[in-house]
């Protein structure tokens, strides 16, 4: 069967939408539907854009920047190149990523899970969110889904010291 209105949809504007619509797919069977759209451009929340693989992700500059000394100097700081532009490009972050990042600083609070930690630490990391960081930390204390090497490795590569005393602990039980 064939949908002849969709002729109308050639070339670039064809693409555009089946690249938005496999997302949006693709989004929604991997990591479950996110409190917000961070894709919908009419939040009247938001007053910024996060260009990620070529998806506008609308955001709070304020709000962002409450929570993360880098969103701050990329949106605030005098000496930024993107300082009061509507859209910033961010490299080497992967949008699914990113969005569950959103999610989890966002108020809904998504919780942190064994399948988000360790890209949620690197995240976190990145852009100096020290909620996101003590989220990762106290699930990682309190879980049992994560090897206890994996745990030394990360306490140590991210500075956990609440886990590093946990698993010391742990090991004189």
């Amino acid at each position: 069967m064939s949908c002849d209105c969709l002729k109308a949809f050639e070339g670039p504007i064809l693409q555009e939408l089946t690249k938005k619509l496999a997302f949006e797919v693709h989004r929604n069977a991997s990591i479950g539907c996110s409190s917000y759209d961070f894709t919908d451009p009419c939040s009247d929340t938001a007053d910024c854009a996060l260009v990620v693989e070529g998806v506008k992700l609308y955001v709070s500059r304020a709000y962002l920047a409450l929570y993360s000394p880098v969103f701050y100097a990329i949106f605030f700081a005098k000496f930024s190149g993107c300082r009061g532009k509507r859209e910033v490009q961010l490299d080497g972050v992967i949008l699914e990523e990113l969005i569950e990042l959103l999610d989890v600083i966002y108020p809904s609070h998504k919780p942190v899970t064994g399948e988000n930690v360790e890209f949620l630490l690197k995240l976190g990391d990145r852009f100096e969110i020290q909620f996101v960081i003590d989220e990762c930390e106290h699930f990682l204390i309190e879980s049992d889904e994560v090897a206890i090497v994996t745990k030394l490795y990360w306490a140590d590569q991210y500075r956990l010291v609440k886990l590093q005393v946990s698993l010391v602990f742990l090991s004189y039980a």
